[in-house]
């Protein structure tokens, strides 16, 4: 499974527990119920009743609805006085809202209230109106960061928003404004791409101990003074949280505190996923003061080293190692952009270490006593490590040969395959594998590539090879799976002649190879389905399917273009309805087989095609902005099925 295939929660990013819909975690669901932040462009959330709109309110008429919380709930409206629209927040529970409830609403007011920067959501009015609490803010039209970032960010894109974001954390903090609850779900992202910091309802005042006024009796309403409730409940989001913060040293929560989650932000935008994640809300806290987080490269590959290391110093453990101003770390960001050396250096493994010891004495001692039995072992050590030596250049001899032959075989035009056997697969994917027993069963197991076919061999590697173990313990005898590459999309016509014995293929490319050779058989289907799209783009003006005259396909081997052909006719769409329709052959030179029909509509030959959400967003653009959706559906799963004569293999 791909990372991009695990569910995540919509507003924190985390991985859902096994079982649960998609949606919101148990601890994003807690924190909502609990303390709603503005979320200008979050779908609603509470099942309480929304009165009938549009109504006026006091100097406002509320329009709609864009967001609901355990406690606010946020509308669109119309400020009658200026001609603007605006958001307004009010407590859902008006008059009947608790104190403390009512005393965190009056924090985000005055917090945000004292800030006028363009990358921060400004507040124009707080007050009392027939005896609702409310809030009135910019209108921000946006998702938040959370969603904007579902699939992963350039490096340099996540680089550009959190320098824009410390710069604006940087103002507030000079205008001694703490947030405390910094995280991917209280930035939203307008239409313009622009950052907006919002949700300032943790907010502390910087140079005011906790539980105490503001100075010289000044008698508004006091920042929120308590990292935790009565009940010890912690108040924040535990996978953003500083050390400092989750274990309630509050004397130590400064500006450092914001850039630690800041770096924590970073990390989610270039991996996917917060620093820590735990089973719950405590083992999350107990990894955010006790466990190194891991290098985002770990994750993400493509993250540059320079970045890697900017992010891992946001993430000290020790607020005094880390950037000391939200301005620093702009600024190094900045550097980072601009191609110039950055200023912080990468830590050692030895120093990890070292920083290890220290917060946990008990196991270092453990640690030491391991240190001197592995010198007792150097001697071992050292004959393994001549003996691997001698295994990397062994493998490095058949990983040159395996991609020499791949590449030969790719100019070729008179060669479509080749051949590896399992034994120089793993190879090539730099693990070792013991030659084959005498009386091993080999089988085929056919992929087609359009493109980069090494790094498709080495993808596929380890399912072969978990494969192979499985198949092995079935059948008690050795058996290897060796992979047929094919330069050719069509692996069913590896099937009808059978040349391969096993093939993950589509549906349609399936049956039509059945045709040929009806000893084919379906193993297995895969869970996951995948959304297609008829679209149309947006500055051709066509709305609906009755507007459409001609239609872009792939390739006849598409079984999403077949499926789409069947719910056209469906939809009441016909041939004889068309001007022209046309399935357009794929080349090998592209990387999906859908290429051909975007192309195709963004020239404008056709006035909508066939494709995949994914493919139209790489290549066309934003829904709704570039392109709309006429008909979507879903693609039928692909089948892993078996050929050739595996009784003689």
């Amino acid at each position: 499974m791909n990372s991009s295939d695990i569910p995540r929660c919509a507003e924190c990013g985390g991985e859902l527990p096994p079982g649960l819909p998609r949606g919101l975690c148990p601890r994003c669901a807690l924190g909502t119920a609990l303390n709603a932040g503005t979320g200008l462009s979050s779908a609603p959330a509470s099942s309480a009743p929304a009165p009938s709109l549009p109504r006026a309110f006091g100097d406002y008429e509320l329009l709609e609805e864009i967001a609901r919380g355990g406690m606010g709930v946020v509308y669109r409206a119309r400020q009658n006085s200026l001609h603007r629209i605006v958001a307004v927040k009010m407590l859902l529970l008006g008059p009947q809202a608790a104190a403390e409830m009512v005393r965190r609403f009056h924090v985000e007011a005055v917090a945000a209230g004292s800030l006028k920067h363009p990358n921060i959501v400004a507040v124009h009015e707080v007050g009392l109106h027939e005896d609702q609490h409310f809030i009135v803010m910019d209108f921000v039209a946006g998702q938040n960061l959370a969603r904007y970032a579902r699939t992963l960010l350039p490096p340099r894109r996540a680089a550009e928003l959190l320098a824009q974001i410390a710069a604006a954390i940087h103002y507030a903090h000079e205008h001694r404004v703490l947030h405390r609850d910094l995280k991917p779900s209280n930035v939203i992202i307008d239409e313009h791409g622009q950052p907006h910091v919002t949700d300032f309802g943790l907010a502390k005042e910087l140079g005011t101990s906790l539980g105490e006024k503001k100075p010289d009796g000044d008698a508004t309403t006091p920042f929120l003074s308590a990292e935790r409730t009565a009940d010890g409940t912690v108040l924040g989001s535990p996978a953003y949280m500083p050390p400092e913060q989750a274990d309630g040293r509050t004397d130590q929560v400064g500006r450092a505190s914001d850039v630690y989650s800041l770096g924590a932000m970073l990390y989610h935008l270039l991996t996917g996923r917060p620093p820590f994640e735990g089973t719950n809300v405590a083992h999350t806290l107990h990894k955010v003061l006790h466990d190194e987080v891991a290098p985002p490269r770990r994750f993400n590959a493509t993250v540059p080293p320079d970045l890697e290391t900017i992010c891992l110093k946001c993430l000290e453990k020790l607020p005094a190692r880390r950037y000391g101003t939200a301005r620093e770390l702009a600024d190094e960001l900045g550097r980072f952009l601009r191609g110039e050396p950055i200023k912080a250096r990468r830590i050692s493994r030895l120093n990890r270490i070292y920083r290890w010891t220290q917060r946990n004495p008990t196991a270092a001692a453990l640690f030491a006593t391991m240190v001197v039995t592995i010198g007792v072992l150097v001697g071992l050590i050292k004959v393994l490590h001549d003996r691997s030596q001698r295994d990397l250049e062994a493998m490095a001899s058949i990983r040159a040969l395996v991609v020499g032959n791949i590449e030969e075989m790719w100019q070729r035009p008179d060669k479509m395959s080749e051949r590896i056997s399992s034994e120089q697969l793993a190879a090539l994917a730099g693990q070792r594998k013991k030659p084959a027993p005498v009386g091993t069963r080999r089988l085929t197991v056919g992929l087609g590539a359009t493109e980069a076919p090494v790094d498709r061999a080495i993808m596929y590697q380890p399912m072969l090879d978990f494969m192979e173990r499985r198949m092995e313990k079935l059948l008690r005898r050795p058996l290897r799976l060796d992979l047929v590459l094919s330069k050719d999309i069509r692996v069913d016509k590896l099937m009808a002649q059978d040349s391969v014995h096993l093939a993950r293929i589509g549906t349609l490319p399936f049956i039509r190879a059945r045709e040929v050779n009806p000893r084919l058989i379906p193993l297995a289907q895969e869970g996951a389905r995948k959304d297609a799209i008829l679209f149309a783009l947006t500055r051709s003006g066509i709305t609906n399917l009755s507007q459409v005259r001609s239609i872009a396909f792939a390739d006849t081997n598409s079984t999403i273009s077949a499926m789409a052909k069947v719910l056209l006719v469906r939809a009441g769409v016909r041939a004889a309805n068309l001007s022209h329709h046309a399935n357009l052959p794929s080349s090998i030179t592209n990387s999906y087989a859908h290429w051909e029909a975007i192309q195709a509509v963004l020239s404008g030959q056709f006035d909508a095609g066939v494709a995949r959400p994914t493919h139209l967003a790489s290549e066309v653009g934003v829904e709704g902005r570039d392109w709309v959706a006429l008909m979507k559906f879903d693609s039928s799963q692909t089948l892993w099925a078996a050929g050739g004569d595996l009784s003689d293999a």
